[in-house]
């Protein structure tokens, strides 16, 4: 059976809204942009991700944004 999981170098150039289910994508978002205008530090979210073959997989991601000492924020899921 052919491996469905995104190679890491493939991975590492998309966004969660590329792998996120199309069902999932408008609620993880909007907490996001929350978390983005600094009205929240942080979310949880438990949602469908799609493999490479479109194959569904649940996830429970905790999502963080941190500053750093320059002054450049980050966003961290995990």
């Amino acid at each position: 059976m052919p491996h469905s999981r995104l190679p890491v170098d493939e991975l590492l150039t998309k966004s969660f809204r590329d792998v996120t289910h199309p069902d999932d994508l408008a609620a993880d978002l909007a907490k996001f942009e929350l978390m983005r205008e600094g009205k929240i530090d942080s979310y949880e979210v438990e949602k469908r991700d799609l493999r490479k073959d479109g194959a569904i997989i649940w996830a429970r991601k905790t999502v963080a944004a941190y500053v750093r000492v320059t002054g450049q924020s980050i966003i961290l899921s995990v």
